[in-house]
């Protein structure tokens, strides 16, 4: 108890690489729905 877990270096690669992409995903869907709901994007009706 009380030692702090030890990681595989790979994790310590791959979880700022997954939250960056999360985050990008998040972005690009709000600015696509931002588009949309402004009428930039024309909707397929």
């Amino acid at each position: 108890m009380g030692k702090p877990r030890q990681y595989p270096p790979l994790y310590e690669k791959i979880v700022p690489f997954a939250l960056g992409t999360l985050a990008l995903i998040v972005i690009v869907l709000v600015m696509v729905t931002v588009a949309v709901a402004l009428g930039v994007i024309p909707t397929p009706v």
